[in-house]
């Protein structure tokens, strides 16, 4: 399956359909059930404000936003993230999966994608050479917010995996396998028949407060590798 041919009616009935999306559920399924078209830019911003009110940032179309260039010496995503640092906008390309799903990875766990965005600004100015655009945890940080999963455990030993990384949804919904970079947390809570709205908070809190330790995201040994494929069952990704 090709990406031009994910339209809004195949991402309504995949994401009713994969279970890898029933943690997102509380988020997404406002949008497919309002909508029988891609949500425009206002309708984005009105159902977050819904699931959210109070969600901190507002998206704008990407064509009136700074392009990701290459920068000379700073880090290329520096005019990206200042402008979701600096002014609350979220650049979001109209009709796109890609930034769709970006969109709820923002509401899904907005403390973390804080935190992560604050880190890719603070390490802007770190750019070694020019033409050099990103330094190393510019890059982990990147593969995490693309292809990240966080896993709970309790102290009982149970553990429930919550997706991250918005391109882990794309290729899923492409119905293709996926590398991701998982990141446990243990929680005293019991993770099992919580609620996802719990749970996605729970994990939003742990990984913003990771993040906010300058030391951390600094070697890809932080992460566990693991492959997921579709129709996975969300606790069930690879053990090792």
């Amino acid at each position: 399956m090709t990406a031009a041919a994910i339209t809004w009616p195949i991402v309504r009935r995949r994401c009713c359909e994969d279970s890898a999306f029933i943690g997102a559920h509380n988020y997404i399924i406002p949008f497919i059930e309002r909508f029988n078209d891609w949500p425009s830019i206002d309708e984005l911003n009105q159902v977050s404000k819904e699931l959210r009110p109070d969600f901190q940032w507002v998206f704008v179309e990407q064509s009136v936003v700074p392009r990701r260039a290459k920068s000379r010496g700073d880090a290329s995503l520096s005019g990206y993230v200042a402008l979701i640092g600096t002014q609350g906008k979220i650049p979001v390309r109209q009709r796109s999966l890609h930034d769709f799903l970006n969109c709820l990875s923002f509401l899904i766990f907005p403390m973390s994608k804080l935190q992560l965005n604050l880190r890719h600004f603070q390490e802007s100015p770190n750019g070694l050479m020019p033409g050099e655009n990103r330094t190393r945890t510019q890059d982990l940080l990147t593969v995490f917010d693309e292809g990240g999963v966080i896993r709970l455990k309790d102290n009982k030993g149970d553990s429930v995996d919550l997706i991250f990384g918005h391109a882990i949804y794309e290729h899923l919904l492409k119905g293709q396998k996926v590398r991701a970079a998982r990141i446990d947390f243990t929680t005293t809570n019991s993770v099992t028949n919580q609620n996802y709205w719990v749970l996605n908070n729970v994990a939003d809190q742990l990984f913003a407060d990771w993040l906010k330790n300058s030391s951390h995201c600094q070697s890809s040994h932080e992460f566990s590798n693991v492959w997921l494929e579709p129709n996975f069952v969300v606790s069930a990704l690879d053990q090792h």
